[in-house]
């Protein structure tokens, strides 16, 4: 249906800092039912229509409807319900982060958005759908990288309900997809990725692609069917209890504590137009800290395409 490269796609999905545990948060081990709370999100400049907001939901079930196979071909029972907000009327913020892959996106969506709906917390809102795992996707009316905000030991409980911000499009000739999507949710339950980010190295992305070219957590596709789940992420999963023998090889770099620090103090209510750019100061959300240096690895395009579009935007 679309004739865009997958290899474009490669760089549009991502994870924010994560330490490698398993099974904690809201969304522990991928089975039973899982509580899937979607919000639909717009800005002063933008408005989902209905038909626009349709596609979403077509593309997440899509992704869930996947899930719940490749379960099944694991032996493991899975199972999705919904609730929706912002689907009448759009639930509005002042303005919408750029997504573009920085590793600095605002991980405290979570809080934003159940505060603009007068929950005291993220945590009072689960409490009003029991299930085994649960998990928030924010569906927001811009163009951009999607990403994922999961939970990890020693991180402030604040940040206990996992999430994902799932953009309308990669670009505007770019659809989101159903792969993308899927990508996200894994990482809530504890996959991580196998290309090059700021907690991925090269060696490790060299090897996936050896061991595991067609996983999920490599690469995506706008055919969803001709990826699989790799071992090491069914494990990370909880679909087996065994760990596979290169499980250690492929956990993330770990990153510099004062990056939880300062997220953890800093992050106003304030922050949807900020567009995070690692080589700057920033004043009045994350204070003035020069955020260069507070991950163990630099912030790289893998690829001189890329690098060559980053030189065009600025």
């Amino acid at each position: 249906m679309f004739s865009k490269p997958t290899r474009r796609l490669l760089l549009l999905c991502a994870l924010l800092p994560s330490l490698g545990f398993r099974g904690t948060g809201s969304a522990t081990f991928l089975e039973g039912k899982t509580e899937s709370l979607i919000f639909f999100i717009s800005d002063a400049d933008t408005e989902w229509t209905a038909g626009e907001k349709t596609e979403m939901i077509q593309m997440i079930y899509g992704a869930e409807n996947w899930l719940i196979s490749q379960a099944a071909d694991n032996g493991r029972i899975l199972d999705f319900s919904h609730h929706f907000y912002g689907w009448e009327s759009d639930i509005t913020v002042p303005a919408i982060q750029d997504g573009i892959r920085s590793g600095y996106e605002d991980v405290t969506l979570a809080k934003k958005i159940t505060t603009i709906l007068g929950y005291e917390s993220p945590q009072q809102l689960l409490e009003q759908y029991p299930a085994d795992n649960t998990q928030l996707l924010f569906v927001l009316k811009k163009d951009g990288a999607s990403y994922a905000f999961a939970y990890d030991i020693g991180m402030s409980e604040d940040y206990y309900v996992e999430g994902m911000a799932i953009y309308h499009r990669f670009a505007p000739d770019m659809p989101n997809c159903e792969a993308c999507i899927a990508h996200e949710m894994l990482h809530l339950f504890g996959a991580h990725d196998y290309y090059k980010t700021f907690q991925t190295t090269s060696e490790q992305e060299e090897l996936a692609r050896t061991q595991f070219p067609d996983s999920i957590m490599l690469r995506t596709s706008y055919n969803i069917n001709e990826l699989n789940i790799d071992p090491i992420s069914k494990w990370r999963l909880g679909w087996f209890d065994e760990k596979p023998a290169q499980a250690d090889f492929f956990t993330p770099v770990s990153y510099t504590p004062k990056a939880v620090e300062i997220l953890e103090g800093g992050l106003g209510t304030d922050g949807f137009d900020k567009i995070i750019d690692p080589s700057i100061k920033l004043e009045g959300i994350l204070g003035t800290q020069d955020l260069e240096g507070l991950f163990a690895e630099p912030i790289e395009e893998n690829d001189e395409e890329n690098n060559e579009e980053q030189k065009n935007k600025k």
